[in-house]
């Protein structure tokens, strides 16, 4: 296992091509000991997040070979956009300016590196690095100590999957991950009925009109229809699913995973997949030839609390604390205690996948959970001239093209591309608690990935 494993499904893998040539190069070139040291210092220093290191890093990368590479893994997954950015930007022109076809997957690395990290770089600028910091004090599920036993055993493992499914943030392209290798439902892994030839679909486990009162009675439900894997997605966590209060032999049997996103992209993406009087605006502008409606107050007035201003059983302010505090419903503002609440459930999920990192996080499905297809390309997104919500939203393989799954999700929704500081900030203030819990879940995350996928690096770097 370790870090070669986990970058052959990462969007790491765009610079083997130029990590081989480069090694080449080194091989044939004699390095002393003290050339060595000037590395080291070079990768520390990139390590730290300097933006004039990694483009010293980048620029001597022929000489540093495969180490380059995991030390701008470490500045993607931490959220260190600056870093990543200068230092593959300055690789690709530097071996662009060479004459050498390496220049391409540097280049294109630093796209990916600004696609994943702008968002972050807005938010986090002066803060810790979080891969760098996150430790087992972040983590409370079940996978520490390495793969679940309910997936080892026997041919198919007896393990069954409860996916905790947060509104856009992911949540359909991990069923379909999910669905790529064991037993779920087309219908984002919800569970589902005919009741007199009509199917009924359980979009909550967690509703007093629910059948499902206790896991066990998702288990038998499943073991009937031969199921794997289910989902809840509409209110808050089910009571009898919170991962921190389930049973020793429950955890056994289940994994619990959840996804989290940027809030403000994931409000933003909301709006405009949920806010129809948005979409009726955007295309009464373009009939009328008038200036488009102000996206900023939109998604403002669309995630403030008000009394009786919910989607899908859940109140949009601070939506993700509500999921996870079980608060969907309350008619009030969030407190500190709704987010200790919020917090303490999701650490305590097997796998609280940030969604931005979703590939660089998937090859956990397999190590941990031996799942062998991981196609991680979004799945229901919205882009100019590109398929509309849902297509593609139940395929195995995504119909997106090689630019689309390249950039993994759709720009139209990056906060940081549409609003200005000032919006950002506000909007921010307005979702202070998600912002917060999005931090829970990137450090649980990023703690994980350390103890499972980087071994080697860890070892010798942190």
């Amino acid at each position: 296992m370790g870090w070669r494993a986990a970058a052959g499904r990462a969007p790491l893998a765009l610079l083997l091509a130029a990590v081989a040539a480069a090694a080449a190069r080194a091989a044939a070139a004699p390095q002393d000991a003290e050339i060595r040291e000037d590395v080291t210092n070079i990768l520390t220093t990139l390590q730290r997040g300097s933006a004039t290191g990694a483009k010293a890093g980048a620029s001597a990368a022929a000489g540093v070979g495969e180490r380059a590479v995991e030390v701008a893994g470490t500045a993607v997954i931490g959220g260190n956009r600056e870093g990543a950015d200068v230092g593959a930007d300055a690789a690709g022109e530097s071996d662009a300016d060479a004459g050498s076809s390496e220049g391409t997957g540097a280049q294109n690395f630093g796209h990916i590196s600004r696609q994943q990290g702008a968002t972050l770089d807005a938010q986090d600028q002066g803060l810790e690095n979080i891969f760098e910091s996150a430790s087992r004090d972040d983590y409370e599920g079940w996978l520490w100590d390495g793969p679940h036993q309910g997936f080892t055993q026997g041919r198919r493992g007896h393990g069954l999957i409860l996916l905790q499914h947060v509104r856009k943030a992911g949540g359909t392209t991990l069923c379909s991950m999910l669905r790529q290798n064991m037993n779920a439902t087309g219908a984002d892994c919800m569970l589902n009925t005919r009741i007199v030839g009509i199917t009924k679909f359980y979009r909550t486990l967690a509703s007093f009109a629910s059948p499902f009162k206790s896991l066990q009675d998702v288990r038998e439900f499943m073991a009937q229809k031969r199921l794997e894997a289910a989902s809840s997605e509409d209110g808050g966590v089910p009571a009898y699913a919170v991962p921190h209060d389930v049973s020793e032999s429950d955890h056994q049997q289940w994994v619990f995973l959840t996804s989290m996103r940027d809030p403000i992209d994931r409000i933003v993406s909301a709006m405009r997949y949920e806010g129809y009087g948005y979409r009726r605006a955007v295309d009464r502008a373009k009939r009328n030839g008038i200036n488009a409606p102000d996206l900023f107050q939109w998604v403002l007035d669309y995630g403030s609390y008000r009394p009786g201003h919910h989607a899908f059983g859940c109140h949009l302010d601070n939506y993700q604390t509500r999921v996870f505090a079980r608060a969907c419903g309350e008619e009030r503002n969030m407190t500190q205690a709704d987010f200790d609440k919020a917090a303490k459930a999701v650490k305590s999920y097997d796998i609280c996948f940030v969604i931005e990192w979703l590939s660089e996080m998937a090859p956990l499905l397999k190590y941990l959970l031996g799942l062998e297809h991981l196609d991680a390309s979004p799945r229901n997104v919205l882009a100019a001239g590109g398929p509309d919500w849902g297509h593609g939203r139940t395929d195995f393989v995504a119909e997106l093209g090689r630019k689309r799954a390249l950039e993994r999700s759709s720009t139209t929704s990056h906060a940081s591309k549409l609003l200005t500081k000032e919006q950002l900030a506000r909007l921010r203030e307005v979702h202070s608690w998600d912002v917060k819990l999005y931090r829970v879940c990137q450090r649980s995350a990023a703690a994980l990935a350390k103890k499972h996928l980087f071994l080697p690096y860890v070892r010798h770097h942190l």
